[in-house]
């Protein structure tokens, strides 16, 4: 498997090479959906069980 990469990093990368402005979260958003279209992308699903104790 190859070395995966902190996406906001990637973010911060094309800030400064390409001068890009914006939010981040929106900047955030469009990483998000282009991952989505190439494929790159690694999930995890968590199931948490949280009981109360008196």
């Amino acid at each position: 498997m190859s070395k995966l990469n902190n996406f906001h990093y990637a973010i911060s990368l094309a800030q400064t090479l390409y001068d890009i402005e914006g939010d981040d979260d929106d900047l955030e958003e469009i990483g998000l959906v282009a991952y989505n279209f190439i494929g790159n992308k690694n999930t995890r699903l968590y199931r948490a069980s949280l009981g109360i104790n008196c």
